[in-house]
C-alpha cells in the first residue's frame, strides 16, 4: 500500500465540496493510502469504480468535516530524525558510487514524476554541478502538463546539462503500424523509453561508458524487492544506480515537502504517478482522472484502439475500452501474417511479402551474401548455404535443407524483411554499430559479426511482426475432425438425388462408399438427418428443406447457416477467414495451425473448395468462388503458387435469401436471446448473418427494415440515429421460418 497526500483539486474533482469545507490552499489536507482518504488517522471516504468515461464514486463515511492543511511544519519536525538518517546515508551513497565509477559519464535520468525531482534534488546535494547531466526522454506520449513541468525544472537549473531525447517519429504514427500496446506487447517500452536514450549516449560518447543514476522504488513493484542498488545495463557500457530503491512512498512526499521542492501539478489532481497519457499497465485510477480532465489528450489513442479492433460504434469502443479488454491483446486481430511457412517432406517454403532486396539485406546478418536470379549464396556456420528464390510477390523462398536452426534463422529474416519499418530497436542492440537506417531502409554494414542479437529483439525477430502475429488454429476450432468429409463437399447433384426419395436413398443411390459417408456426414452437420435408434432419420427441418428443394437458394442458405455452427471446417472458414479476401491454397493450410497433418488439412480445403465448386453456395451465392492464375473461375487443377478461393459474400445476392437471413436471426436467439443490436451482429455474432453471409452493415440494416416492413409478426428494428435495436418475437422459432417460404413455394 502507498500513502499520498491529497490536495483540494482532488477534492473538487471528485465532488467532496458537497460533504466536507475545506480551503483552496496549497498545502495538503488530508491522506490516502489505497483508495481510502484518512483524516488526522481515521479514515473519512472511500473512491470506488471510474475509468476512461466515468469519474469514480465516492463513499462518505463521515460528512460535515471542516478539514484544516496538513501542519506541514509539524509534520517534517516530527520525522525529523529518520529523515536526517535516510537522506544523509543516501546522499553518501550516490557520492561513492561517482567516485567508484568516475571514469563513466554521469546522467540522471528525469521523468517528470515525485521520485525523480526527488532524485535529481539529491544527486545536485551530493555531486558537484559538472560532474554529471540530466536526461529527459520525451516518449511523445505525455501529458502537456507533464512537458510543461519539466520545462520548468529545467529552466529552475540553468547551470545544468539538461538533454532532452525522443524519438524521430511521434508515437502516435508507429500506434497505427505496430497496433497498441498490450500487456503481451510492450513495443512501446523499447521503442519510446530504451531507444532514443541508447541512442543519444551512443552518439555523444561513443565507445564511452555509461553511469546512469534512476529514481525507482522497490515499493512500486514487487520484482524490485531483491534488486541489487547497482546493476548493469542491458544496453552499452552502462551501470544503473538506484539510490533510492529503498524509499517509501511516505519518505518521498516527507522529503518534497521538507526540501519545499516543485510537484508535477497532476499530482495536486489526483494522480498516484507519471506516466503515458494510455498504458495498458496503468490503473483505473489514472484513466478516470486523464479521461476526465484531459480527454483531449487520451482520445487519439482511444480511437485507434477503437478501430484496432475494428470498432466504430461509440457505445461499444466505449465497452470495449471501459473492460480493459484492449490491454489483454495477444495478437493483430484481422491482420493478415505477411510470411507463410510451408514444410514438405523434401523442402520448407517460406513466403514473405517483402523485396527480393530487403530480404537480402537482412540476410547479411548470417554471412556474405551473394544472389543471381534464382539462388542465393551465403556462410552460416562455417559453411556455405545455397537456398532457391523466386522475386514474385509474395517472395518465395525454397529450403532445401533439413537443418531447422537454419530454417527458422530464414523465417525470422523473413519476418524482419516483411514488417521492417526502421523503428530503431535492432539499431540501438546491435554491439557493433552495424545496423544503420538510410533513407527510411535498413542497411547492414560490413562490420557485423554475425552475433544474431538483432533477430533476438522479440519471438519473430521483430517488433512490429510480433506485436501483429495472427494466431492460427488458436481456438481449438475442433479441426481434427473435418476428414470426416473424406476430401469430398455437399453437391447439388447429391441433395438433389436425396430429396427425391429420402428413405430409399440409404440404400439405393450413385454414390460410392467414401461419398456416401462424406454424404451422411455432411447430412447430419446441416441437421437434414439426425441419429435414432432406428438409425438415421430425417428431421423436421430436412423434411421442409425437401419440399422446397435443393434448387433454391434459401434451402442453401439454411444449410449453411447450419453448418456454421455444426461443422468445424465451416466454423473455422467463418470465424477465421476475412471476408472479401483471395486466399492461395498455402495460406489456407497455413491458417489452419500446426496441429494438423497436412494431408488433413489438404483433404479439408479440398472439401470447401467442392463444396463451393458444385453447389449455389460458390457460384450463385459468392460465399467462396474457386480462382485459378488469372482470378477466373475454374474447375481444373490449381497452381498452388496461386489464389485459390476468393471469400467474396453474398452482398449482390443478399435480396434473393431475405428468409433465410431471417432463419438466422432466429438461430441466434437459441444463444443471445430476443434482443441484440446490428453492432452485436456485425462484430461478434459469428452466426449472425452479417458474418454468416459476408453482407455490409449497410446491406444488413435495409433488410432488416425489409423484413419489419414485410414480416411484422417476426421482427422490429429500430435503426436511427444512435440506436440500431433489433427485437424478434419471443414466441416464434428458427424452424417456423421454413413455413413462409414452404407457402410460396
Amino acid at each position: 500500500p502507498t500513502v499520498r497526500p491529497i490536495f483540494f483539486e482532488e477534492l473538487e474533482f471528485l465532488g467532496f465540496g458537497e460533504f466536507w469545507k475545506y480551503e483552496r490552499s496549497e498545502e495538503p489536507l488530508l491522506w490516502r493510502l489505497n483508495r481510502t482518504y484518512y483524516y488526522r488517522g481515521e479514515p473519512v471516504a472511500k473512491a470506488v469504480g471510474g475509468n476512461f468515461f466515468e469519474k469514480p464514486k465516492i463513499e462518505v463515511y463521515k460528512e460535515d468535516l471542516v478539514l484544516e492543511p496538513v501542519d506541514r511544519k509539524l509534520m517534517i519536525k516530527k520525522n525529523q530524525k529518520i529523515m536526517r538518517s535516510i537522506v544523509n546515508s543516501t546522499i553518501d551513497f550516490i557520492y561513492h558510487a561517482r567516485n567508484k565509477y568516475s571514469d563513466f559519464h554521469a546522467f540522471a535520468g528525469f521523468s517528470g514524476g515525485k521520485d525523480s525531482i526527488v532524485l535529481l534534488d539529491l544527486i545536485q546535494r551530493a555531486l558537484p554541478k559538472d560532474e554529471y547531466a540530466v536526461i529527459f526522454n520525451d516518449t511523445s506520449m505525455e501529458l502537456s502538463e507533464t512537458v510543461k513541468y519539466v520545462k520548468n525544472i529545467a529552466g529552475s537549473y540553468p547551470e545544468l546539462k539538461f538533454y532532452v531525447t525522443r524519438h524521430e517519429v511521434p508515437a502516435i504514427e508507429f500506434w497505427m503500424v505496430f497496433g497498441p500496446p498490450s500487456r503481451v506487447h510492450r513495443w512501446c517500452c523499447t521503442v519510446y523509453k530504451m531507444l532514443p536514450t541508447v541512442k543519444f549516449f551512443r552518439e555523444q560518447y561513443g565507445e564511452g561508458k555509461i553511469l546512469f543514476f534512476d529514481g525507482i522504488r522497490a515499493e512500486e513493484n514487487p520484482k524490485r524487492a531483491k534488486m541489487e542498488k547497482v546493476t548493469l545495463g542491458k544496453n552499452f557500457r552502462q551501470i544503473n544506480v538506484h539510490p533510492i530503491l529503498e524509499w517509501s512512498s511516505a519518505i518521498i512526499w516527507l522529503y518534497i515537502f521538507a526540501r519545499n521542492l516543485k510537484i508535477n501539478p497532476l499530482y495536486r489532481f489526483g494522480v498516484n504517478r507519471i506516466g503515458c497519457i494510455v498504458c495498458p499497465f496503468e490503473s483505473l485510477w489514472w484513466e478516470s482522472i486523464i479521461g476526465n480532465r484531459f480527454y483531449s489528450e487520451a482520445k487519439p489513442y482511444l480511437d485507434l484502439i477503437a478501430s484496432f479492433a475494428g470498432i466504430t460504434d461509440r457505445k461499444e469502443a466505449e465497452e470495449y475500452i471501459r473492460d480493459e479488454k484492449w490491454k489483454g491483446r495477444v495478437g493483430g486481430y484481422s491482420c493478415r501474417s505477411k510470411v507463410l511457412v510451408l514444410k514438405d517432406s523434401d523442402e520448407t517454403k517460406v513466403l514473405a511479402e517483402t523485396s527480393i532486396e530487403k530480404f537480402l539485406e537482412w540476410l547479411k546478418v548470417l554471412g556474405n551474401v551473394k544472389a543471381d536470379g534464382s539462388t542465393m549464396r551465403f556462410s552460416f556456420n562455417g559453411y556455405d548455404q545455397v537456398i532457391e528464390y523466386r522475386a514474385e510477390n509474395p517472395l518465395v523462398i525454397v529450403i532445401k535443407e533439413k537443418d531447422s536452426k537454419l530454417i527458422n534463422l530464414i523465417k525470422t529474416i523473413a519476418f524482419k524483411s516483411a514488417y521492417c519499418v526502421a523503428c530503431g530497436a535492432c539499431e540501438v542492440n546491435c554491439p557493433n554499430n552495424a545496423i544503420a537506417k538510410r533513407n527510411g531502409y535498413i542497411k547492414v554494414g560490413g562490420n557485423c559479426s554475425h552475433c544474431l542479437k538483432c533477430l533476438k529483439i522479440a519471438d519473430r525477430g521483430c517488433l512490429r511482426a510480433d506485436s501483429l502475429k495472427v494466431h492460427v488454429g488458436g481456438r481449438n476450432m475442433g479441426l481434427d475432425k473435418i476428414g470426416n468429409y473424406k476430401h469430398f463437399g455437399l453437391r447439388k447433384r447429391w441433395l438433389e438425388e436425396f430429396f427425391s426419395d429420402p428413405d430409399k436413398w440409404w440404400k439405393e443411390n450413385s454414390l460410392g462408399p467414401a461419398q456416401f459417408e462424406s454424404m451422411r456426414r455432411w447430412l447430419m452437420d446441416a441437421e437434414i438427418v439426425e441419429k435414432t435408434k432406428e438409425g438415421l432419420k430425417l428431421t423436421d427441418l430436412g423434411k421442409k428443406l425437401a419440399k422446397i428443394g435443393a434448387d433454391s437458394l434459401f434451402t442453401w442458405a439454411v444449410i449453411w447457416t447450419n453448418l456454421a455452427r455444426n461443422s468445424s471446417l465451416i466454423k473455422w472458414y467463418v470465424t477465421e477467414l476475412e471476408w472479401g479476401k483471395k486466399y492461395t491454397r498455402e495460406e489456407l493450410i497455413m491458417l489452419m495451425g500446426d496441429k494438423l497433418s497436412k494431408t488433413t488439412k489438404e483433404n479439408g480445403i479440398q472439401s470447401l473448395s467442392e463444396l463451393f465448386r458444385y453447389s449455389p453456395l460458390g457460384y450463385e451465392l459468392e460465399l467462396g468462388v474457386p480462382l485459378g492464375k488469372s482470378g477466373n473461375r475454374i474447375f481444373g487443377e490449381v497452381k498452388e503458387n496461386f489464389y485459390f478461393l476468393d471469400k467474396k459474400g453474398a452482398e449482390e445476392s443478399a435480396e434473393k435469401i431475405v428468409e433465410a437471413i431471417l432463419y438466422s436471426l432466429y438461430r441466434l436467439k437459441d444463444i443471445k436471446g430476443d434482443h441484440f443490436t446490428v453492432t452485436y451482429l456485425e462484430k461478434y455474432a459469428s452466426e449472425g448473418p452479417i458474418k454468416l453471409f459476408g453482407i455490409s452493415r449497410k446491406k444488413m440494416e435495409n433488410i432488416l427494415r425489409n423484413l419489419e416492413e414485410t414480416k411484422r409478426d417476426w421482427i422490429s428494428v429500430d435503426i436511427v440515429a444512435d440506436l440500431d435495436n433489433v427485437s424478434l418475437k419471443p414466441e416464434k422459432r428458427a424452424l417456423e421460418v421454413l413455413d413462409l417460404v414452404c407457402l410460396k413455394e
